[in-house]
């Protein structure tokens, strides 16, 4: 229980600071540490703490924005599957704890968290759109934002709290 409040805590608090630089609207940033956390939190933990990520990520998007209850829902659903499917596809990929330690395995990590993100930045893009949060002429340029602000949480705060 204990690490479902202090992941909650941390990715609310590092979400809050992502969103203090917002890209398009209030939502999209450029830069989301929470994913490096959360992914992080998931290769340590595993499954149990996937409720913390989801518990933070929906608090984030609820009391950010415009976002109503259900895009707040949709979007944390996202926010939680990249992370997990991302570190389930790690461990059976590298298969051990230290995912820096060869070369290969920093370009499977680099990949397979970038595909793993494509989960997060197109749900919560989606979601957006179709909640009418999101004009049609930004989705583009607001998915390639939540994709690429996803990477970059991961590519700093991953490796640092796995280290």
């Amino acid at each position: 229980m204990i690490r479902i409040i202090a992941l909650t805590t941390a990715y609310f608090i590092a979400g809050k600071l992502g969103l203090s630089m917002p890209f398009i609207g209030s939502n999209i940033t450029l830069f989301w540490p929470p994913t490096g956390i959360a992914l992080a939190a998931a290769l340590i933990w595993g499954p149990s703490c996937w409720f913390g990520i989801f518990l933070g990520a929906f608090l984030v998007n609820l009391t950010t924005g415009e976002p109503t209850f259900s895009t707040a829902l949709e979007i944390a659903i996202g926010n939680t599957l990249a992370p997990a499917f991302g570190a389930l596809m790690l461990k059976r990929t590298i298969g051990s704890q230290n995912f820096f330690r060869r070369g290969r395995d920093i370009v499977t990590f680099i990949l397979i968290t970038a595909g793993s993100m494509l989960l997060s930045a197109t749900g919560g893009i989606l979601s957006l759109y179709f909640n009418g949060l999101l004009s049609s002429d930004l989705v583009l340029k607001a998915w390639l934002g939540w994709w690429l602000g996803d990477i970059i949480g991961v590519m700093i705060f991953s490796p640092l709290l796995l280290a």
